[in-house]
């Protein structure tokens, strides 16, 4: 998984970036490579707000969080990703055995051969 953290008004410590990429890292078990997560971390005076962004699956998941702590703000936005994810692949399974249940219409009775009515009739009964 590629992990892409951009942090804005704050020290990216060593500690912290382990962190984040620990926890989006364990993401990548619920999605089909190739996933790829940008992280935005930002802190203005009290708050502190993580931004994840989530790309695999053909889809995009987004989570954002704001906290006193950088590292809740962290947990929180990827419990919101992590929740996207299972709805997402929830609403694909159910699609996906919706359409196997569909099975084409198989017609039940045989054209006649055609002509007048009673033609085909046995000749002791006579046509209505």
């Amino acid at each position: 998984m590629r992990v892409a953290i951009t942090a804005r008004n704050i020290q990216l410590s060593d500690a912290m970036k382990e962190h984040v990429e620990e926890r989006v890292g364990r993401m990548e078990r619920l999605l089909a490579p190739p996933v790829s997560a940008n992280v935005v971390l930002l802190v203005e005076n009290y708050r502190q707000t993580a931004e994840l962004t989530l790309h695999g699956n053909g889809a995009k998941f987004h989570g954002e969080d704001v906290a006193h702590d950088i590292y809740v703000a962290i947990e929180n936005s990827v419990e919101k990703v992590r929740r996207q994810i299972e709805k997402h692949k929830d609403r694909i399974g159910s699609d996906r055995i919706r359409e196997n249940q569909k099975q084409p219409e198989v017609a039940t009775s045989q054209p006649e051969a055609g002509g007048e009515p009673g033609e085909n009739a046995p000749p002791d009964e006579e046509p209505v």
